[in-house]
């Protein structure tokens, strides 16, 4: 699945990734968390989330625990990407990102904040605390990552006015 996102949309693969999303459906407990969360990104950049990602959840949640930063994120951005609910999923996914909050670099904390506005579900304890995790790393920040991680604490009307001193400093002085 992962390789036919990387094609899409250059190839048509539809047919191909029916196939291949059937077969890992059938075989999720198989997957380690890393493939789960893999397998998540790759249905939604196909277009394919809506119908496969509900059955994925269960046994995400399952290993939420085993998943790194990076997979914590692409999991969030699959369902909020595939606009698909699983709110049971992001209230155990806000719990675990809160309680390792410190183990995630800047892409990760943006890709999180993100995904939780689009999807409409509100943390307000993750957003603060991505917010404060922020400040000492806003110099690492990519311009896309710090506008994403803005945007997505403005949408939940979260305001952390240390962050938004940083981030003013940090973007005027570069």
């Amino acid at each position: 699945l992962w390789a036919c996102a990387h094609l899409h949309p250059r190839i048509s693969l539809s047919s191909l990734t029916s196939l291949t999303s059937s077969s890992a459906i059938s075989r999720l407990k198989e997957f380690s968390a890393q493939n789960l969360s893999i397998t998540a990104w790759s249905m939604a950049k196909l277009g394919i989330g809506h119908t496969f990602l509900p059955k994925l959840a269960d046994e995400i949640v399952s290993k939420l625990d085993e998943l790194t930063p990076q997979n914590l994120s692409n999991v969030a951005w699959s369902y909020a990407k595939a606009e698909t609910p699983a709110f049971h999923l992001f209230d155990l996914l806000t719990s675990v990102c809160l309680k390792r909050i410190n183990e995630f670099p800047p892409q990760e904390l943006s890709n999180i904040q993100w995904a939780l506005s689009t999807a409409g579900f509100r943390c307000l304890d993750l957003s603060l605390a991505i917010a404060e995790h922020s400040i000492p790393i806003i110099n690492q920040f990519k311009p896309k990552e710090l506008a994403s991680l803005s945007w997505g604490l403005a949408k939940h009307n979260v305001r952390h006015l240390s962050f938004l001193q940083h981030t003013s400093r940090y973007v005027l002085a570069n």
